[in-house]
């Protein structure tokens, strides 16, 4: 599953995107979320959306995988940082319902659909 998300600071929006990919197909998904203070958490928040969604779909098996190295490095060594404790709170709490799940960091080159799918979502927001 490739997470992204786009942040606009002024509006303090968000748009998130992710593609699950199982080796033979894909498929773009995207959200919103209002009230967001950084792209640290709305990155997360998009990590949290696609785990939720993988659920959802009967995927209990799923590599996440997102650009921010340091969101990866934050839920591989399970620290708790502030700006995003209740989100990494859940993402915790989530990860028992697979039956197998990691977290990798990829470069931002590898995660161009899930980037145009956030980026996407946060313009159908405010079109103008």
């Amino acid at each position: 599953v490739f997470t992204d998300a786009a942040w606009n600071s002024s509006t303090a929006e968000a748009g998130l995107g992710w593609i699950i990919e199982d080796g033979t197909s894909f498929s773009h998904h995207t959200a919103t979320s209002a009230l967001v203070d950084s792209p640290l958490l709305a990155k997360t928040l998009a990590v949290l959306t696609a785990m939720n969604s993988a659920l959802s779909n009967g995927i209990d098996s799923i590599a996440v995988l997102s650009d921010s190295q340091v969101l990866i490095n934050t839920i591989k060594k399970k620290i708790m940082k502030l700006e995003i404790f209740g989100v990494l709170s859940d993402i915790y709490c989530l990860t028992t319902s697979f039956k197998s799940i990691s977290f990798n960091f990829i470069p931002r080159l590898e995660n161009v659909r899930a980037d145009s799918a956030a980026k996407q979502a946060l313009w159908t927001l405010n079109p103008t």
